[in-house]
């Protein structure tokens, strides 16, 4: 497989004054990110950061993240990321753990980039990233149990970039806004989407009104999951300034039908994706959805899909990872032919459309029917009043598990046991209604953005601490 030209040194030749980051109003050209990155990328060198060093990395989205991030990879060194609120003495010992030569926080990131001046020349080089060059460790979500260190590659960043163009091409004129963090997939690979394209990544995510934002950077491209989805729609504002954008990508998460109803009705541009850390993001994305249209995603270049036993989604091509990092070593989780079984059921229809029904872990069975959990908290999503919903398999004694839910109403909008039975049985046999409902406990401030499955699960198993719905 032929070498990857580097994109921002690319574009730093081609087009040297466009903007590459602009950060919270400030435009950083192309040629300045290239001069560095390059600058950083011989500073490792020098300290002997050789090819395949490791770099541990616990920050928010900055630009001085973005600045080492692209020099390690640019030094050939792999950096492992961690999520900035994970525990600094764990995080600490699971990078010794990964052989990591250094371990960078956030409050140290501007002195480790502090290394300047910056060189001129950066641009004049051709660097390139071999495909199969070892670029990141990334964390999957731990939706099943701990997360697992995956390795990515070059090849993998680039092909999806690639392939996700496809589907929501860019131009260098387009902004897209960094409203994932950049230690989740999701967030690195719209750095790649956007350098890739020649276009602008957007800082600013932080700021409390994502309405200012998209209006004074000129973003035209973001990517939600579904909680921060909701919550732009409850700003009339922000929904305003959403409408000028050219697509929002969304997936990363379970999406309810009323929130996804509620926001093509409001004229977003809404692309549902379905995708997985093993994969570099993306796998099927679908078209801008329209009212009434189905939510299905089609699967994207460089990927291919198959369903497995058990309607189990199979998926294999240059997008997908190098293997999980194990103290054994790597483990490559693939079969004889090179694919990777997701965990995830699906129905892949005759005109290449998918459809992700859940994740084949939290399937249960009562009385010898197969239940999936995310169909019933589907159906309990689109309930007046309700705003969040879990479901899980409380063991019994006759029926081997029954269904029980853990629900979040609506501020001013209770809801009752007999309202969610009756809603539900309008959709599902009663073998699929939950034996009991209880209501989520109160927020402690903090939304994530992705629902910690196992955790609530194992709570709402147990019911300890829990209010019944009556």
């Amino acid at each position: 497989m032929p070498d990857i030209a580097c994109p921002v040194a690319l574009h730093a030749r081609r087009s040297p004054q466009a903007c590459a980051v602009r950060d919270h109003g400030v435009d950083i050209s192309y040629l300045e990110l290239d001069r560095r990155v390059d600058t950083l990328a011989r500073h490792f060198a020098a300290k002997g950061f050789g090819p395949g060093s490791r770099v541990g990395l616990l920050a928010r989205n900055s630009l001085d993240y973005i600045v080492v991030l692209w020099s390690l990879w640019r030094a050939g060194c792999v950096s492992v990321l961690f999520n900035h609120r994970h525990p600094l003495p764990a995080a600490r010992a699971l990078a010794e753990q990964l052989r990591c030569a250094a371990f960078v926080i956030e409050d140290e990131l501007a002195g480790f980039v502090a290394v300047g001046p910056w060189v001129d020349g950066g641009a004049g080089g051709s660097p390139c990233f071999a495909a199969g060059q070892r670029a990141a460790i990334v964390f999957t979500s731990g939706s099943q149990g701990a997360p697992k260190a995956a390795l990515l590659t070059c090849g993998n960043f680039y092909f999806n970039a690639l392939g996700a163009a496809e589907t929501v091409p860019m131009t260098p004129r387009d902004r897209w806004l960094l409203s994932l963090p950049l230690f989740h997939v999701g967030g690195l690979g719209v750095l790649w989407r956007c350098f890739s394209s020649g276009s602008a990544v957007v800082l600013g995510n932080d700021e409390p009104n994502p309405a200012e934002v998209i209006e004074r950077d000129g973003v035209t491209h973001m990517s939600l999951v579904p909680a921060q989805l909701a919550r732009l729609l409850k700003v009339q504002g922000n929904v305003a300034a959403a409408r000028t954008l050219k697509a929002i990508l969304l997936g990363g998460a379970p999406i309810p039908a009323n929130l996804l109803e509620k926001a093509v009705t409001a004229g977003l541009a809404v692309h549902v994706t379905y995708g997985l850390t093993e994969a570099a993001s993306q796998v099927a994305t679908s078209s801008r959805l329209e009212p009434g249209d189905i939510a299905a995603a089609r699967v994207l270049p460089y990927r291919e899909v198959k369903l497995g036993a058990g309607g189990e989604l199979l998926v294999r091509g240059p997008v997908l990872f190098a293997g999980y990092e194990r103290t054994s070593g790597l483990e490559k989780p693939f079969d004889a032919d090179g694919w990777f079984v997701t965990g995830d059921t699906g129905e892949l229809d005759d005109e290449g459309r998918l459809r992700v029904k859940g994740r084949k872990d939290n399937m249960f069975f009562r009385g010898g029917e197969n239940i999936q959990p995310e169909e019933i908290e589907a159906r309990l999503m689109r309930v007046p009043g309700v705003d969040a919903a879990l479901v899980a398999g409380k063991p019994d004694e006759d029926l081997g598990s029954v269904p029980v839910a853990l629900v979040r109403s609506a501020p001013g909008a209770p809801v009752s046991r007999a309202l969610l039975v009756a809603q539900l049985c309008r959709d599902l046999p009663k073998f699929k209604v939950p034996v009991d409902f209880f209501r989520w406990p109160a927020s402690d401030g903090i939304e994530p953005l992705k629902v910690d499955r196992p955790r609530w699960a194992d709570v709402l198993i147990s019911g300890e601490g829990l209010e019944r719905i009556a």
